[in-house]
């Protein structure tokens, strides 16, 4: 389990400082949060919040899964 400085660390190396400081970071996935649903699809929300990982357990470990939503 990461901390949440942990992931705005990740973050920043992969984003920048500036965005990940603009990150809201929190432990678990709220399938019926508006930002969650435009996001990621209905079946991945749902795996998620239900098991908190997805199907063959692809986030246990050291897994991540970046979800980014890009303009144009």
């Amino acid at each position: 389990m990461r901390t949440s400085g942990e992931v705005v660390e990740r973050l920043a190396s992969r984003l920048g400082p500036a965005l990940a400081s603009a990150a809201t970071v929190r432990e678990g996935l709220d399938p019926l949060n508006p930002v969650v649903v435009a996001l990621v699809g209905a079946g991945t929300a749902r795996a998620l919040a239900a098991e908190g990982d997805l199907p063959g357990g692809a986030l246990r470990s050291d897994g991540d899964l970046h979800v980014v939503q890009r303009r144009g």
